[in-house]
């Protein structure tokens, strides 16, 4: 290894606590026994089990509160592929032949793998079933459950990793709940009752304390899902298990705005329903025995914190926002996610108003002229697990009316690669880099040396208009200080940008259109041209203008080619350059200029005189 690659790397693991390295050591270092040892990973996970009587009457309770429809559009997707014998993950897929699964899967990727064990097929074939009265796609349920039973003893990898396990065994519950009574009539759950024993066994000794964050929330469901099932000692431990990681890791990863500590709006999804799971599990169970009515309460008061959260990030089109790992829509998608909300633990009155923050998690909201701006300016994730972090300090996502303007290029894959290493990076954002360097070091898949740390967050409303400002310390080492003002007059939007410091500087700032528009250069103006807008972007400051190429991920294993503009230039700092967006028709002649505390923005928009300062600011408000 280089010399450049062991500092990156002392940079990278100096965040990562003691705990975590000696859980990674340990947890590692049983698996790979496992794969050289099988029969070690089974030895006491065969004891008999008993199931609960009234088992599947709470998993029937919790299904028909999550999943009162239909199955969703994906869901029927999902369950058509399974019972023709394919699955398509990714963008890829894999044909089996006579109804057993090849579950290795040789020559795909982890990650398409991991979704391959999650099971999600299982669920969707049960929930098609239950909508249809139709036994065939429970039967190619079961028998995928027993294929999989049949092919994979334990230990094996993927499939009985704690994350893929903690996601298979709560969609077979989702099944079980689904089906009740023919499973009921049929003798089906004791059938399976060996092998989610196993399970519970293998997951109760493996908890995923090396990676925390959602991982552990994960875990805590599947146990809390399992205890419900088995009627012994063994259930109830798990139960207590699940409480004590809920209770543990609840209050340090929903932060005090509602948002999850990693970030991620995808990450903050899936967490949320982990938690409105666990509060309908304990509905649908006699009072007091899967939580302390005291921890139910805590638990859906966050639930509710996040629920509101996800409501104000919410894009227009009803997709996410794509900072950070995400993709439009997970499964179930935002709206079905809050109306689930809805039914288990409600909502608190959403704040109104053209401007929000949500300073905790980082992320901030503006509304101007029928445009919604998106800004990021918090922490990329926890020191100790930035793996879905991106080098998107300062970036934003713009949407006008249901459309999506100005995007963040999103999330493909996890494998380590040219695709990767560009959606991380600071060029695939609507930001700022200078010299040439990351913002924030990400490397590999899911690493990060250096991290960009915001120095302050404030919008307001005033001066006939809505503005952000905001900055960043990822360019310190250069002798950089990057802030940057987002200033609204009706339709008119200016971004500007103070870089503060010594020296002679070369800087870039990326705008990434969605595919839907086409970046055009006309009467002297760029434009993003679509069906229903056309906006002008007119650079200021020294900079030249030029189109470059740059891709959208709106979803796993979707990559699409994408419109980007790029602002260049060279300057001894302090310097303030940017550009201004304005929709067609709409006269905006402004003028941007530094101040000792900002930039001031004068000119006509819409023949109204504006004059509008912006300060910098050195904490979030």
């Amino acid at each position: 290894m280089s010399v450049p690659n062991v500092a990156r790397l002392v940079r990278t693991l100096r965040h990562v606590t003691a705990r975590q390295i000696l859980w990674r050591a340990w947890t590692n270092g049983r698996l790979r026994v496992y794969d050289r040892v099988p029969a070690v990973a089974g030895l006491g996970l065969a004891a008999p089990a008993r199931a609960h009587p009234g088992a599947l009457a709470v998993l029937a309770g919790w299904v028909a509160r999550k999943f009162p429809g239909a199955p969703s559009p994906r869901q029927h997707e999902r369950a058509a592929e399974a019972a023709a014998g394919r699955f398509t993950f990714l963008g890829e897929t894999l044909e089996c032949r006579g109804g057993s699964v090849d579950w290795r899967a040789p020559g795909m990727s982890r990650l398409w793998r991991y979704n391959l064990h999650y099971g999600d097929h299982v669920a969707a074939l049960a929930l098609a079933a239950r909508q249809r009265l139709d036994a065939r796609p429970a039967e190619r349920a079961w028998a995928l459950v027993d294929d999989w039973i049949g092919a994979n003893p334990p230990g094996r990898r993927p499939g009985w990793e704690p994350y893929p396990l903690s996601l298979r065994v709560a969609n077979w519950a989702t099944a079980l709940g689904a089906l009740a009574p023919a499973v009921e009539a049929e003798g089906r759950l004791p059938a399976l009752i060996p092998s989610l024993a196993a399970q519970g066994r293998f997951l109760a000794r493996h908890l995923e304390h090396h990676l925390g964050g959602n991982h552990l929330i994960k875990n805590a469901r599947a146990l809390l899902v399992l205890g419900l099932l088995f009627d012994d000692p063994e259930g109830a431990r798990w139960r207590g298990q699940a409480r004590t990681l809920l209770r543990a890791e609840v209050p340090r990863q929903v932060l005090e705005d509602g948002g999850h500590v990693e970030r991620s709006p995808l990450y903050h999804a899936l967490v949320l329903e982990d938690l409105l799971d666990c509060v309908a599990l304990a509905g649908a169970a006699a009072p007091g025995i899967v939580l302390p009515d005291a921890e139910v309460a805590q638990l859906a008061a966050a639930a509710r914190r996040m629920a509101g959260w996800l409501e104000i990030m919410t894009c227009p089109d009803g997709g996410l926002p794509l900072f950070n790992d995400c993709v439009e829509a997970g499964d179930p998608g935002p709206v079905a996610l809050l109306q689930y909300a809805d039914r288990v633990v409600g909502r608190d009155p959403r704040p109104g108003g053209p401007a929000l923050a949500l300073p905790a998690s980082g992320y901030y909201v503006l509304q101007s002229g029928g445009a919604r701006m998106v800004l990021d300016c918090g922490p990329i994730g926890p020191d100790e697990l930035p793996a879905h972090a991106h080098a998107d300090t300062l970036s934003f996502e713009l949407g006008w009316g249901p459309d999506r303007v100005i995007v963040d290029s999103g999330t493909a894959e996890y494998a380590a690669g040219p695709l990767r290493d560009y959606v991380r990076g600071t060029q695939a954002h609507n930001t700022v880099r200078v010299d040439g360097v990351e913002q924030s070091e990400v490397w590999a898949s899911h690493r990060v040396g250096r991290r960009a740390r915001p120095i302050g967050a404030r919008v307001e409303v005033a001066d006939g208009g809505v503005r952000f400002t905001g900055g960043h310390d990822g360019y310190a080492r250069l002798g950089v200080l990057h802030h940057r003002h987002v200033v609204a007059l009706g339709a008119a939007w200016v971004i500007a940008d103070e870089l503060l410091g010594r020296g002679s500087h070369r800087f870039e700032s990326f705008v990434h259109a969605h595919p839907a528009f086409r970046l055009e250069r006309a009467d002297g103006d760029w434009w993003l041209a679509g069906e229903r807008l056309r906006l002008a972007v007119r650079p200021f400051g020294p900079v030249a203008a030029a189109a470059g190429r740059g891709w959208y991920c709106p979803d796993w294993g979707r990559v699409f080619p994408a419109p980007t503009l790029v602002l260049s230039g060279d300057a001894v700092l302090p310097v303030v350059f940017g550009y201004v967006l304005a929709p067609a028709g709409l006269a905006a002649a402004v003028q941007v200029s530094p101040d000792p505390a900002g930039v001031v923005v004068t000119g006509l928009v819409d023949g109204r005189a504006v004059q509008v300062r912006s300060a910098r600011c050195t904490s979030s408000s």
